[in-house]
């Protein structure tokens, strides 16, 4: 097995994070793709879901993300 590896501030990054990030974005391009279908064929209600799910997708993946920034050296969020 890897070590995790280690960013600046020497905290470990959890490999499962970068899983839920993985798996949130390519959800959210599977709702991106199926979003370019709805409006290809003039569906706006699946236009509009498909959007708002592939929004929370990539906000679950971007709040993931953060999560493996380093802290500032005040112990502040960077």
């Amino acid at each position: 097995m890897k070590a995790p590896a280690a960013i600046p501030n020497g905290r470990a990054i959890a490999p499962l994070v970068f899983d839920h990030i993985n798996e949130a974005a390519s959800t959210a391009a599977a709702y991106a793709d199926t979003v370019a279908t709805f409006a290809a064929i003039g569906d706006i209600r699946g236009v509009a879901y498909g959007l708002r799910s592939a929004a929370a997708a990539l906000a679950a993946a971007s709040a993931a993300a953060q999560s493996l920034r380093p802290s500032s050296p005040d112990g502040g969020a960077a």
